[in-house]
């Protein structure tokens, strides 16, 4: 965090008071309040607060952020899934890392205020065409029928610290649930609010979008208020973008617009389809839900941008169309067509697609065997989730009338959204393989199996992974957590594993060289504590140059590397590489080792001729 306070961070907080205290006196000293305090409890969104309050100090104390802050705990709370509950609850809080959190939270604190403040701490009074909320003072709420009572569930601070949290909880869990593979973070909570915005008010969504960049740059300048950098070689990973899940932040987008068409019907109100079409449009190319992406060999990242900008433009009009609807029957103005869909048809046909996608998607599941009761129990739960704002009872006055524009409008989005969440059931009850730790060497730390691996195929899924392999059966868990890649360019890679309340780290460090004209050599060790073990070693690796007709190879073996020499198929001799400034010989050809530009490397020489083997990669 900060390594220190220093006169520029001083500079900086001093700065904002001044700019924002003179805007406060230039709009007069009471105004501000009085908006804020027309919707909030004396002009604080207290559900915000209690929501980061929430989800920072999960971070701080269950992912160890307080006493790791760089490197919290992140396995056990990832929703790896349904057989594991934990994972389920928690994942929509949990966070990767400091960059992490910050983000959502950022967009939490601009984002959450205008849905909070569209709720409410004071409930409208019942009026078709105005919703007046009392002065902050008048906290008590309204009465209910019964004398001397108050209705709880209309109590502004149960309103604020209750309800507001208890929905927003809710929408991470099911961004949880319904997320495509192993999520973690809250963000898609933090797009369910960017959804909800810019439909109940969007000139707010877009202001708060700019406000999301600014307020961005204000927090990391305190964090950083200098930044230095260097001209260096890229890290050799995937794109940032890559690691992104969009289909959660879809999927959390898509349930804001539901939740905020829902209360614009309850409290008949209305919005201009225009304002909606553009803040939908900018809130979806500014926070990148056009980033479908793919990867179809390894090293290899596609981004299908223009699959989805077309995506998002199509996804603006339906909310805009959505919006803009009214109850009038469907055909609207064709007279002559003399039979049109009834709401209770259309709630059976919606009822039974949405059975049909779940029972297609599960298909595969059963036919491999038997589906874990947790997992068969998600299917009345999913059905719940997804139906309940359609299910028939839930309109009975509707039952038997034409179905209108809104009506199908919302059946649309409610479509869209079952697509996008429905193929999470097959990651989620995707199931351990039988033996899922890959040969060779492994580290145990309470029920975690961790080791290194190239080329294994997939624990749970039917894909071949490479890098260092974090197994627990017990928990659902089969992780790279580490690739290939990500320890050749670092040398040594420190993964956290634990659970609530206990934190243990496992470290893998490579070894090896790269060998002049062909792959490099390496071994790669994991270590716990006093322990240590080889998990992997390459092949021997042959230079390509030759010198007096003689080849030299590089092998790993056990704690040191060895030069082999041959003369076509006869093996000459074999040493081990000489430390640096030091010196080996097999027959007639002396091996060399001595530092170029900072790298150890190693060199034959044999009759005056001395060429380059191979140089040591990063980490030893």
């Amino acid at each position: 965090m900060l390594a220190g306070v220093g006169p520029v961070r001083i500079g900086i907080v001093t700065a904002l008071f001044v700019a924002f205290g003179y805007l406060w006196l230039l709009s007069g000293r009471g105004v501000w309040y009085d908006r804020l305090s027309e919707r909030f409890i004396f002009g604080v969104p207290w559900g915000t607060v209690l929501c980061i309050a929430g989800v920072v100090g999960f971070y701080l104390s269950a992912q160890s952020g307080f006493t790791h802050w760089n490197s919290p705990v992140t396995l056990p709370f990832r929703s790896w899934s349904y057989l594991y509950p934990l994972g389920l609850l928690t994942s929509g809080f949990a966070h990767a890392g400091p960059g992490h959190l910050m983000g959502n939270m950022i967009g939490t604190l601009v984002l959450a205020p205008i849905v909070e403040y569209a709720w409410g701490h004071y409930p409208p009074q019942d009026s078709n065409d105005e919703y007046e909320y009392p002065p902050p003072a008048e906290i008590d709420g309204p009465r209910d029928s019964s004398p001397g009572t108050v209705s709880r569930w209309h109590t502004p601070w149960v309103r604020a610290l209750v309800i507001f949290p208890a929905i927003v909880a809710v929408v991470s869990l099911v961004t949880s649930v319904l997320a495509f593979g192993w999520s973690l973070g809250f963000s898609g909570t933090v797009y369910a609010f960017g959804g909800f915005a810019v439909v109940y008010f969007p000139v707010a969504a877009v202001i708060a979008m700019v406000g999301f960049t600014g307020t961005a740059v204000l927090v990391n300048t305190l964090l950083d208020p200098v930044v230095r950098a260097t001209a260096e070689a890229g890290s050799g990973g995937p794109p940032s973008w890559w690691g992104v899940n969009v289909q959660a932040h879809l999927l959390g987008f898509l349930l804001g617009v539901l939740l905020a068409l829902v209360l614009l019907h309850r409290r008949n109100e209305s919005r201009r389809p225009a304002l909606v079409f553009f803040a939908t449009l900018l809130f979806g190319l500014s926070r990148q839900l056009y980033v479908f992406a793919d990867s179809p060999e390894e090293d290899v990242f596609l981004q299908l941008r223009g699959v989805g900008v077309i995506f998002v433009l199509g996804l603006s009009v339906l909310v805009t169309a959505a919006v803009a609807a009214d109850e009038s029957p469907l055909p609207d103005r064709v007279s002559e067509i003399s039979w049109v869909p009834r709401m209770r048809l259309v709630s059976v046909l919606w009822i039974g697609s949405v059975a049909v996608l779940i029972w297609a998607a599960w298909s595969g599941t059963f036919s491999r065997g038997s589906v874990p009761p947790f997992g068969i129990g998600t299917i009345p739960v999913l059905l719940i989730l997804l139906l309940y704002p359609f299910f028939p009872s839930h309109r009975p006055s509707r039952i038997g009338t034409q179905l209108t524009r809104r009506d199908l409008f919302v059946f649309s989005l409610a479509f869209v959204v079952a697509v996008v969440a429905l193929p999470s059931i097959v990651t989620n009850n995707a199931r351990m393989a039988e033996d899922p730790v890959p040969d060779g060497e492994s580290i145990t730390v309470d029920g975690y199996e961790v080791t290194y691996a190239e080329g294994t195929r997939h624990g749970r899924i039917g894909t071949e992974e490479s890098g260092l392999i974090v197994v627990n059966e017990q928990r659902q868990i089969w992780i790279a957590a580490a690739g290939k890649s990500d320890l050749k360019n670092s040398g040594t890679v420190t993964v956290p594993v634990g659970g609530i309340g206990w934190r243990e780290t496992v470290t893998a460090t490579r070894r090896g060289w790269n060998v002049v004209g062909n792959d490099s050599a390496y071994t790669v060790e994991v270590s716990h504590g006093d322990e240590t073990v080889q998990a992997f070693r390459s092949g021997r690796s042959t230079a390509r140059a030759e010198i007096a007709n003689k080849t030299v190879a590089v092998e790993p073996g056990d704690g040191q590397f060895r030069l082999n020499v041959t003369r076509g198929d006869t093996v000459l001799g074999t040493t081990a590489i000489p430390a640096v400034n030091d010196s080996a010989r097999v027959g007639s050809l002396s091996f060399e080792t001595e530092r170029t530009d900072g790298t150890p490397s190693v060199f034959a020489r044999e009759d005056g001729t001395r060429v380059l083997i191979a140089k040591q990669e990063r980490g030893g």
